[in-house]
C-alpha cells in the first residue's frame, strides 16, 4: 500500500493480553504515531491507552492521559475504527462504535506514511481489516 495521509482503518481485534497498537503516518523507525489500545486507563502504565508521537527520540504522548480503558478485558473480540484526518492532524479512535476520550488527538507535524498493526511486548488478533484511504 502507498504511503496515506487522511485513513480510517476499521478491524475486528482481540488483545491476548493487555494491549495492541494501530500505527499511522510512519515515515521510518524514528518517526511516527501510533494508538495503543489497552485494558489499562493509562494511570499505571503511562504508556497505554493513549495517542503517541514519536519523532527522533522518545515516545509524547500527544492525547489526554485520564479516560476510560478501550478494553473491558482481553481475550474477546472488539470492533475498533481509527480515523486520520489529513488535513487537520486530528486523529480519533473508537471502540465498539464509543468513542475513547483518551485516544483523540491532534497532530500535523507528520504527513502520509505506512500504517501498521501490531503489539510492542504481547499479542493480539486482527481480523476483518479494512484500511480507507483518501485518494485511493
Amino acid at each position: 500500500m502507498p504511503d496515506v495521509g487522511g485513513v480510517t482503518v476499521a478491524a475486528d481485534v482481540m488483545p491476548l493480553g493487555r494491549s495492541l497498537l494501530i500505527v499511522f503516518a510512519y515515515r521510518d523507525a524514528a518517526h511516527f504515531d501510533y494508538a495503543h489500545l489497552s485494558t489499562d486507563t493509562g494511570e499505571a502504565q503511562p504508556y497505554h491507552n493513549g495517542i503517541f508521537h514519536v519523532y527522533g527520540g522518545e515516545r509524547v504522548r500527544i492525547s489526554p492521559e485520564r479516560g476510560p480503558a478501550a478494553f473491558a478485558a482481553g481475550n474477546r473480540w472488539y470492533h475498533v475504527t481509527l480515523t486520520r484526518d489529513s488535513a487537520t492532524g486530528a486523529v480519533r479512535v473508537s471502540v465498539d462504535g464509543k468513542a475513547i476520550p483518551a485516544l483523540e488527538a491532534v497532530d500535523a507535524s507528520l504527513g502520509a506514511g505506512k500504517i501498521g498493526l501490531g503489539s510492542f511486548d504481547e499479542t493480539a488478533q486482527f481480523k476483518n481489516v479494512r484500511i480507507s484511504a483518501e485518494g485511493l
